[in-house]
């Protein structure tokens, strides 16, 4: 895969046809969220033109206190701030609808909220899209990971259309 932005900066597209050519099998500033909408729209044209997919890292750096813990109940008992939904709510909300709208092979990184899975159920609802989720669970509980891995599952056994998870381990 190739950056999908100049030194992963967000405000620069790569040449992305230069970086197919060279080989890139796909697009992603791995690690680091896109939150230009704009940005991510081009992106996802011409990679939709290119046949390859864009991956998205999805979460709002802005509202993160604490990086890797989901923010809760336990998290506030125990005083560590962690990252609330709404932070990857957002992000996966508006790239479903940019992928909709594009045509564009999708992977979305990392979803763990129960909204962002709803975003892709309606979506894949409202019509087929190309859409892989990839996400290693790190819930609190396995109650809460096994409710997770349950809904996914039935948006992919709801329909035919090209909905696919991926790389999903508990």
């Amino acid at each position: 895969c190739s950056a999908v932005t100049r030194g992963f900066g967000g405000n620069e597209l790569v040449d992305m046809k230069a970086m197919k050519e060279a080989g890139a099998a796909g697009f992603t500033d791995d690690g680091i969220p896109l939150m230009d909408e704009e940005i991510v729209r081009t992106a996802m044209k011409q990679a939709k033109e290119l046949g390859v997919p864009v991956s998205l890292h999805e979460e709002d750096p802005g509202l993160i206190t604490q990086n890797g813990i989901n923010k809760g109940a336990v998290s506030d008992k125990m005083g560590m701030g962690g990252a609330p939904h709404e932070e990857e709510d957002r992000l996966v909300e508006r790239d479903v609808k940019l992928a909709m709208e594009t045509g564009c092979t999708t992977i979305i990184q990392h979803i763990s909220s129960g909204i962002a899975v709803d975003a892709v159920r309606k979506a894949k609802a409202t019509r087929p899209c190309h859409l892989i989720v990839n996400r290693p669970f790190s819930f609190t509980t396995p109650q809460k990971t096994t409710e997770l891995i349950s809904q996914i599952n039935s948006v992919v056994n709801s329909t035919s259309s090209s909905l696919l998870v991926a790389k999903l381990s508990r």
